[in-house]
């Protein structure tokens, strides 16, 4: 007898296999609100249920249908209804949930499909008690559930832990393939193994986490749904490092928390890679053996490719508390690595300096590893409270006031490995006698120092185990591309003129410049001091310098607004995920970038989607205006494009506003286009006062398609 409960639960499961249906029709169209994507996520908490009612189900069926027990179809037929039902919320949650950021790929497509099935044959299973004369389907219809129930479950497991999850113990223990060095290349034989052992498992193409792939070149370079994976040159500035050094608790942290994680020499040579610009195709034999990605590619190879283990240290962690009272804005204590009682210091600011900041750090002379006195006014005297640190591994010494006599001091510290002494006054024989005394030591930085040519020549001779990185040599026939010049200003945006400084790292640079848009030989203007920038401008620089190669162009753009509107007002709300400063982010001299590990991408732009943006600028005085301009990101694949249609109004009050500039569909973007900043800029034609303006942009819409993301960081009235 069927109750009044079980009839309910049968109605709700008919309307889940409708829903589930109509929204398997129109999947490409589904825009959830915020609160069915919170329920979305609840897929991996409620599905073990549907798996253990369906397997006990199953089991149940099958034992009664082979050893001819007694059990109670009413039993049975209630717990294929709970199955079904627990089924069918949990594929309604996993479609909520497949229509967030970063799921997408043939193994989201096997687990869907598979599980919707069982869903579908669960609930026709409970139907067959309805109607008996379906019954002689009911084994054929138990195998496959059960099949499409390993299968789901198999690829489910794939997508939360990675492929290969369960040969992965299996397929560790297989040796790599060992390649010789003077085949290697840099990406394929160094840097992907790096990505194979702790990334590809989520990013390949049949899981496409977050829209990316890295399993080839290509795919690396192309990046992902929040646009490029890595800035070559730039590292601060490269998504990869940026996730790869969130806290272990972040969920953005990657590897993800639970997954093995990269070790520190894996973490230093993608590091080293991006710095050089990342090389894909270039030979390790081709990077000089002095540079840090030739360092450590050669060590990767040598070892066959295997990771390094990370130290273990013996010695107990500091109390937190001492560590908390020690830190300063001039001091800072950090762990050397996860989950490690080892300690990172770094001093900062070179007027604050004294010997008692080395003093103070007495009770944490056991834990400190790494000790950073880059450019602080350190003498020979202050390298006796370094010496209390007995754990010590890595010396930062680099433009202090320390010599070579000092350094005798440190010839007791027995973990000493890495010693930075560039910029330090430097006597050979005295350099000699300490590296003689410090058997530890495997790398040392000499350059900007005495020790050069024959000196330094004689120092690699006598030790040969250590490593030495220097000054250019000219008579080295490795030569090194300079990276891009740099710029700063104080004012990016500006109303009538502004000052841009050029400037490289590496010493003796010449740095030559265009203003026209034309690239810069070594027969342009050379920077001798301040750009005077007068008005929209992009300056293009070029490094160039004896026995090396020049550096690429770097760009620079500076923007002219002469009239900020005395008040603004939005008449249209901005989208609520690029809300910024509201109607102030248009006219606040504050420049967006790409990338989304920038948090100049996320603050400073402002934009709308699905209604248009309406804005509204008062001035006290009239302006004489002759353009108006926009700043904008253009990244198709994520569908942010240039506006639709952009209108500009214009009067004596809101009142009596009439058209002054109109623009239709400025030119889109190719399919795949690399993500840019672009400037749209309208004449303006008006023969009387503009007091106020009415800015009108309409989103881009193709037909039966949602319209596209306008995002602005900046407006310019000139």
């Amino acid at each position: 007898m069927v109750t009044k409960t079980e009839s309910l639960a049968a109605k709700a499961l008919w309307s889940l296999a409708i829903l589930i249906t109509f929204l398997l029709l129109f999947e490409k169209e589904i825009v959830l609100p915020a609160w069915l994507q919170s329920f979305g996520r609840m897929h991996p908490l409620l599905l073990h249920f549907p798996i253990v009612l369906t397997m006990l189900a199953t089991g149940l069926q099958l034992y009664g249908h082979f050893r001819g027990g007694s059990i109670a179809q009413n039993h049975l037929r209630i717990l294929w209804l709970s199955s079904a039902l627990t089924a069918g919320i949990t594929v309604l949650m996993g479609l909520f949930l497949s229509q967030e950021d970063g799921y997408e790929g043939l193994t989201l497509s096997w687990h869907k499909w598979t599980g919707i099935g069982v869903f579908y044959l669960a609930s026709l299973f409970y139907f067959f008690f309805t109607f008996p004369g379906l019954s002689r389907l009911r084994i054929a219809v138990l195998g496959m559930t059960g099949l499409l129930l390993v299968v789901s479950g198999h690829f489910g497991a794939e997508l939360t832990h990675g492929e290969g999850f369960i040969s992965q113990p299996i397929q560790k223990s297989a040796p790599g393939k060992q390649v010789p060095i003077e085949q290697a290349l840099v990406f394929e034989h160094v840097i992907l193994p790096v990505f194979e052992a702790k990334c590809t498992g989520c990013h390949n193409p049949d899981k496409l986490k977050g829209g990316l792939i890295l399993t080839d070149s290509a795919s690396v370079a192309r990046g992902g749904k929040t646009g490029p994976l890595i800035e070559p040159y730039q590292p601060s500035l490269s998504l990869l490092l940026d996730r790869i050094h969130l806290s272990p608790d972040d969920k953005k942290h990657m590897p993800p928390k639970g997954k093995p994680q990269l070790t520190p020499e894996e973490e230093a040579v993608l590091l080293a890679w991006i710095k050089a610009g990342t090389p894909y195709n270039a030979r390790v034999t081709g990077i000089s053996a002095r540079d840090s990605l030739g360092i450590l590619a050669r060590k990767r190879l040598n070892s066959g490719g295997a990771a390094e283990e990370a130290i273990v240290y013996d010695f107990k962690a500091a109390d937190p508390e001492t560590i908390k009272s020690l830190n300063s804005e001039y001091r800072n204590i950090a762990p050397f690595a996860y989950n490690s009682p080892a300690l990172s210091v770094d001093l900062y600011g070179s007027r604050a300096y004294s010997p008692a900041l080395l003093e103070e750090l007495n009770p944490l002379k056991t834990q400190v590893v790494s000790l950073n006195l880059s450019r602080m006014p350190a003498t020979d005297e202050d390298l006796k409270l370094v010496t209390a640190f007995e754990n010590l591994r890595q010396l930062n010494l680099n433009f202090t006031g320390i010599t070579s006599k000092g350094l005798a001091q440190l010839s007791g510290l027995k973990h000493l490995q890495t010693l930075y002494l560039a910029g330090t006054r430097l006597d050979p024989a005295e350099l000699r006698s300490f590296l003689a005394k410090s058997k530890s030591l495997k790398n040392v930085t000499l350059w900007d120092t005495e020790i050069k040519g024959e000196d330094l020549s004689a120092a690699k001779k006598e030790f040969p185990g250590i490593s030495f990185l220097s000054d250019f040599n000219p008579d080295d026939t490795t030569r090194l591309r300079l990276n891009k010049p740099l710029a700063k200003t104080d004012n990016w945006v500006f109303d009538k003129s502004t000052r841009l400084e050029l400037y490289h790292p590496v010493r003796g640079v010449r740095l030559h410049y265009t203003l026209d848009g034309a690239d810069p030989d070594s027969l342009s203007p050379q920077a001798g001091g301040p750009v005077i920038v007068e008005g929209t401008t992009v300056v293009r620089v070029r490094g160039y310098k004896e026995g090396w190669y020049p550096s690429d162009i770097a760009e620079f753009q500076l923007f002219r607004n002469t009239y900020k509107p005395d008040s603004v007002f939005m008449l249209t709300r901005l989208n609520r995920v690029h809300l910024a400063e509201g109607a102030h982010t248009f006219f606040d001299k504050r420049l967006g970038a790409i990338g989304a590990n920038n948090p100049a991408w996320a603050n400073y732009f402002a934009g709308v989607r699905d209604n248009d943006l309406q804005l509204l600028c008062w001035f006290d005085k009239a302006p004489d205006l002759k353009t108006v301009g926009f700043r904008i990101m253009v990244e198709e694949e994520t569908g942010i494009y240039p506006p639709g249609i952009i209108e500009i109004w214009g009067g004596e009050n809101e009142n009596r506003l009439h058209l002054v500039a109109k623009q239709v569909t400025p030119k889109l973007p190719e399919p795949r286009e690399k993500p840019t900043l672009q400037k749209i800029e309208l004449p303006v034609k008006s023969k009387s006062s503009l007091k106020c303006l009415k800015i009108v942009l309409k989103p881009f819409q193709r037909p039966n398609e949602r319209p596209k993301l306008i995002l602005i960081d900046e407006m310019f009235l000139n």
